[in-house]
């Protein structure tokens, strides 16, 4: 239990570094409107779409993780545990589309799991600065005169342009904080389970333990008073 306790802890320090990064939003948004962020108009829309797109990855691979570690037998296989190992053969100059297809869909390594996540956030970056260089007049049409408009437009650039900056970084530090987080439990679960099975069967061995210290314990009162020192 103490073990469990410090899985716990650690993992809810990685998730409060995460959610402080963000000033309270949580890790990734999660919702039912799927948006691709890849082909959305505005920033908004491709915030929301990005963050419930991660919020999905990490998801299933967490949840498919927690299945091959339950599993039967997982321990003593070789090949489910192989699959929480980075893909050996590949080239130093790999590309991460190489990486990626070397990794497949059910490996669960930090590193396959990061560089998926990173391939992500990669193309989120790129729809960025795709939408850092758009102008957006919808917010202008009621201003008057030329010289307004222009002036609202630029600060409205402005504004568009430092939000995008500070989202950018924010999403990287999300992205590393919730890898992190992700190889601790990584590392932790399969530690745990198998001190939980060890510490279910010390259990059962300190039952039979007691039983047989019970029934011992009676011998002595068996040979009270008895005529003959040796046991038939």
């Amino acid at each position: 239990m103490k073990f469990l306790k410090q899985i716990l802890i650690t993992f809810f320090i990685a998730i409060m570094t995460v959610v402080s990064v963000y000033g309270g939003y949580t890790i990734f948004a999660a919702g039912d409107k799927k948006i691709n962020f890849r082909v959305t108009a505005n920033f908004y829309d491709a915030f929301d779409g990005y963050h419930g797109e991660m919020n999905t990855y990490f998801n299933a691979k967490i949840e498919k993780m927690l299945a091959l570690i339950d599993s039967d037998g997982y321990y003593q296989d070789a090949e489910k545990k192989k699959k929480f190992l980075p893909p050996s053969g590949l080239a130093a100059n790999a590309t991460t589309a190489e990486i990626l297809k070397a990794c497949g869909d059910d490996n669960f390594s930090s590193y396959c799991v990061g560089i998926g996540g990173m391939q992500i956030y990669s193309e989120y970056l790129t729809k960025l600065q795709d939408l850092k260089k758009t102008i957006d007049f919808k917010p202008l049409s009621g201003a008057l005169g030329g010289g307004a408009i222009a002036a609202d437009l630029l600060r409205s650039q402005y504004r568009k342009a430092d939000s995008i900056d500070k989202e950018s970084q924010a999403a990287k530090d999300v992205l590393e904080a919730t890898v992190a987080a992700y190889n601790e439990f990584r590392m932790a679960y399969p530690m745990h389970k198998k001190y939980e099975e060890i510490l279910n069967r010390l259990t059962k061995y300190k039952l039979i333990l007691k039983d047989v210290r019970l029934r011992v314990a009676e011998f002595p009162v068996r040979f009270v008073d008895a005529s003959t020192s040796q046991c038939q």
